[in-house]
Formats: C-alpha cells, sequence, structure tokens
C-alpha cells in the first residue's frame, strides 16, 4: 500500500493569493505548484499530474472558466475549482461554464481548504487509508485489502455498466459497507451517494465524483 498527498495546481494572477493558497496547502499535506497565467498553467498541467486545480476566475487573460476547459481538455480527470473573491450571476454563469466541480471563495482558510479537500476525496495529510485496520496482524490486513478491492471493484463495475436504479442501489449499498467495515476514505461521500440515490436525486456528476475517488482509494491500495 503506498501512501499520497493531493497534488494541487493554483491559478492567479495575484501574487499574494498564490503565496498564501500555497501556504495553507502545503501545511495540509500537499504538494503545489503556483501559476500566475494561462500559459504557466498548461504548461504545468502538460508537465505534471495533478488531483486538483484552483483557478482564479477573473483573470486578465479572460475568464478562468475557459482555462478550466482548457485544463480537462488536456486531463479530463482533474478537478477544476473555482476560486474566487465574488459570488455575484455573472460569477455563477462563469462557474456553470467551467465546468468547475466546487466553488472556493476568498479569503480562504485551513477550514475551507479541509472541507475541499475532503469533498474532492482527496484526505489532508497523511493519515491512513484504511482507519480500521491498524490492529489487524500484517497476512490477515493483507489479505483482508485484497478482497476489499476485489468487492469494491466489482460495485464500481456495476455503477458504471448496469443503469438500473436497483443494481445501482445494490451497488452503493455494498460500496458502503465494505468501505465503512475499513474506515476507508471515501465512506462518507458513498453514504451521501446511496442516500441520494435512494430519494432519486443522485447526478451523474455526483456520481462520476465518487468513482473517482473510489477510483484514486483502489490506486493507493495497489
Amino acid at each position: 500500500m503506498r501512501s499520497s498527498s493531493p497534488h494541487v495546481l493554483v491559478v492567479d494572477d495575484d501574487a499574494s493569493n498564490l503565496i498564501i493558497a500555497q501556504s495553507l496547502l502545503q501545511h495540509q499535506g500537499c504538494t503545489v505548484v503556483g501559476c500566475d497565467d494561462f500559459a504557466g498553467a498548461i504548461r504545468a498541467l502538460q508537465a505534471n499530474s495533478f488531483n486538483l486545480a484552483l483557478i482564479d476566475i477573473n483573470m486578465p487573460e479572460g475568464s478562468g472558466s475557459a482555462l478550466s476547459v482548457e485544463l480537462q481538455h488536456i486531463d479530463p480527470e482533474l478537478a477544476c475549482i473555482a476560486f474566487t473573491a465574488d459570488t455575484d450571476y455573472q460569477q455563477q454563469l462563469d462557474f456553470l461554464h467551467g465546468g468547475f466541480r466546487g466553488l472556493l471563495v476568498k479569503p480562504i482558510s485551513p477550514d475551507s481548504l479541509t472541507r475541499l479537500l475532503n469533498e474532492q476525496g482527496m484526505t489532508p495529510g497523511n493519515g491512513p487509508v484504511l482507519s480500521k485496520l491498524a490492529a489487524l496482524p500484517n497476512d490477515a490486513r493483507e489479505r483482508y485489502i485484497t478482497l476489499m478491492i476485489r468487492d469494491v471493484s466489482r460495485s464500481l463495475e456495476s455503477l458504471r455498466n448496469d443503469p438500473k436504479p436497483e443494481a445501482r442501489q445494490r451497488a452503493l449499498h455494498s460500496l458502503v459497507g465494505v468501505l465503512g467495515t475499513a474506515g476507508a476514505r471515501g465512506y462518507d461521500q458513498a453514504v451521501e451517494a446511496e442516500r441520494l440515490e435512494r430519494d432519486q436525486l443522485l447526478t451523474s456528476q455526483q456520481l462520476n465524483s465518487l468513482l473517482l475517488q473510489i477510483d484514486r482509494l483502489l490506486s493507493e491500495l495497489d
């Protein structure tokens, strides 16, 4: 099992905002690259792999939503977050057009960053991926993880390939049980997804966000 920390790209033309964002994210256990223009952000993504991009909506070159679209064209799995001090109607339109997965309102704080990382399934720091398995002997833990990967993978396959509501409900329920038993990252998000699916409120975007989180968990357990 290998540990990992979120890799975050921050794009803001304001140098002070970059310094604050980088410092707070690094304090939370993230590795961070800061860029002050569109071209720098594109070069950074072409040269590195990132889990998350914080993008200022108001940039001298135009709306950050255009950059978000371009970055997601390079890496479709990149989670882009709108980074702004404004919450007016035009900002909301930019947010929607940019395909952002979340909103971080300035001024940021350690608490707001923690919430954001948790919402994106990127638990800050280097805590255990499976918090309830520490007491197991190594051989038992390894056997359990092998079975867990199998069961979680089956749930993911069903969620991706079987659109029937009853199949999705079974897969989500199984996922909640397996993640909860292990104390795995992504458990809270799976619980919420199961609740929304039961109420017929789970959107494709929310489901895809959960699937990406569980994919990252599996990659850490590999």
